[in-house]
């Protein structure tokens, strides 16, 4: 079945393995050069360190590990040298978990997440 379709820049296409005619393209001129940006928030300091995050226990161990601050979300794949926000490696550093004696009393916190800081970028 073939439809005729008329597109934006008055190309006319009636199948889509056929090419288009009087595309009124206009010839692309080479794009400016962009302003150096992290795409961080403002308040970040722009600063980035490398780090690998080790896998854990189990499947979620293995998997890509989301961290947040104020909003914004990075996603870490583990076992992988990945160069990340320095705001974000004090932030890991600092989540723990609660530890627990075999009766269920707490029995102080370790560290969340087994992280190497690489130093900075």
């Amino acid at each position: 079945m073939t439809r005729n379709t008329k597109t934006q820049d008055t190309s006319t296409i009636s199948d889509i393995d056929d090419a288009a005619t009087d595309s009124g393209a206009v010839a692309a001129s080479a794009p400016e050069a962009p302003a150096v940006a992290t795409g961080l928030p403002s308040e970040f300091s722009g600063k980035r360190r490398y780090i690998t995050l080790h896998p854990g226990d189990g499947e979620l161990g293995r998997a890509a590990q989301p961290f947040g601050i104020n909003g914004y979300v990075i996603l870490i794949n583990r076992s992988v040298k990945v160069a990340v926000p320095e705001e974000f490696v004090a932030h890991i550093q600092n989540l723990t978990t609660a530890v627990v004696d075999e009766k269920g009393n707490p029995a102080g916190e370790q560290p969340r997440f087994n992280i190497t800081d690489h130093g900075p970028v």
